[in-house]
């Protein structure tokens, strides 16, 4: 259950001098919206990140809330940062919020689901508790997708991975792989 506490136990993150808030639903919205590679960093690919998409990355991640104007204004102390210091601390952003469960899928058959991911976390959580809009946006996305897995797991459509079945994974991947 590492993961578990690690999603809900967050530090502060410092990138290129700005203080980020916590990674979350609002930030995926944006960094999709302008096509950042971020957001394939966060589905678990690996490209290359220019100075740029770090910049933009780091100004929507510490907006206070009005990310456009935010975008729109100057931000030249952004450059005065090293560029490898600074993705390195917002590798280590992403990797703090991004705690999720591993999930055994118990559902029947597929169901399709055409809502974009981002609405349909947030949708689950505006129809299952008495958050608003606002928290649910704002919420650091590791405790949002553990809240919905909660969900999904009371709902009979899937089932959290114990630690003992997360370890005996490992040991069969590991005898797969020749190494013991």
């Amino acid at each position: 259950m590492e993961s578990f506490y690690e999603a809900f136990i967050n530090c502060e993150h410092k990138v290129l001098g700005r203080r980020l808030k916590p990674f979350c639903l609002r930030h995926c919205l944006y960094l999709e919206a302008i096509g950042s590679p971020i957001m394939r960093i966060v589905n678990g690919e690996e490209v290359a990140i220019s100075r740029k998409d770090l910049e933009l990355a780091v100004i929507i991640c510490s907006a206070d809330r009005d990310i456009i104007a935010a975008m729109k204004r100057p931000n030249f102390g952004l450059r005065f940062h090293r560029f490898n210091r600074g993705l390195t601390a917002f590798l280590g952003y992403l990797t703090d919020f991004l705690s999720l469960p591993d999930m055994w899928d118990s559902s029947e058959g597929e169901r399709a689901i055409n809502a974009p991911w981002i609405l349909s976390r947030a949708t689950l959580l505006l129809s299952k508790t008495n958050l608003t809009l606002g928290e649910i946006w704002d919420m650091p996305l590791g405790e949002l997708l553990w809240y919905c897995a909660s969900f999904a797991e009371q709902e009979g459509l899937g089932q959290i991975q114990s630690d003992e079945e997360k370890k005996m994974i490992l040991e069969a991947e590991r005898v797969k792989n020749g190494l013991k």
